[in-house]
């Protein structure tokens, strides 16, 4: 697993100079600039990935704050990271571990002073101090749903049969 990691920073920001002039948002400008000219500068960014990488794509969002004095600002992103196929998961309780047969996404987003692991592959989340402690509890806690939902197949709804059958697809016990 790749050891990025985002951290937000929160750093003030003295208020905007008395010169400075605002354009209302109508005339096609605003603080991240022209809404009317499509931009093409993102395309920097993307790379087509060769087998067996890891993808981390960060998306960040700007937050701003004005008090009476002063202006402060932190950034925050959600950060999608991908598991890539034979990637081994280790869990310890029960001496376990499970193989990705299937490529697959995890999304970690920030959740008040700890991160939240998702994916598309379960209904279940994790919480993690780090971007990195929150991916590795969300896997950890995949192969023990994989593990306990193969052991309780016969008693499964069909519903949770679906999702044990779609763990299967990108998990495998070993």
């Amino acid at each position: 697993m790749s050891n990025s990691s985002f951290t937000p920073s929160t750093s003030p920001v003295g208020p905007p100079p008395a010169n400075t002039n605002f354009q209302p948002m109508s005339e096609g400008k605003g603080s991240f600039g022209s809404t009317n000219k499509p931009s093409s500068s993102w395309r920097k960014f993307i790379r087509k990935p060769t087998k067996q990488s890891v993808i981390v794509s960060v998306i960040p969002f700007a937050f701003l704050e004005r008090t009476t004095t002063s202006w402060a600002g932190f950034v925050s992103a959600k950060i999608f990271h991908t598991i890539p196929e034979g990637y081994r998961i280790s869990v310890s309780d029960p001496d376990a571990a499970a193989i990705v047969t299937r490529s697959f996404v995890v999304e970690v987003s920030p959740s008040g002073e700890e991160y939240i692991a998702t994916s598309r592959i379960s209904n279940t989340y994790e919480f993690g101090a780090t971007p990195d402690q929150a991916i590795s509890t969300y896997l950890e806690f995949l192969v023990d749903e994989l593990i306990w939902l193969q052991k309780n197949e016969a008693q499964l709804s069909p519903s949770i049969q679906e999702d044990l059958r779609l763990l299967q697809r990108y998990l495998r016990i070993v």
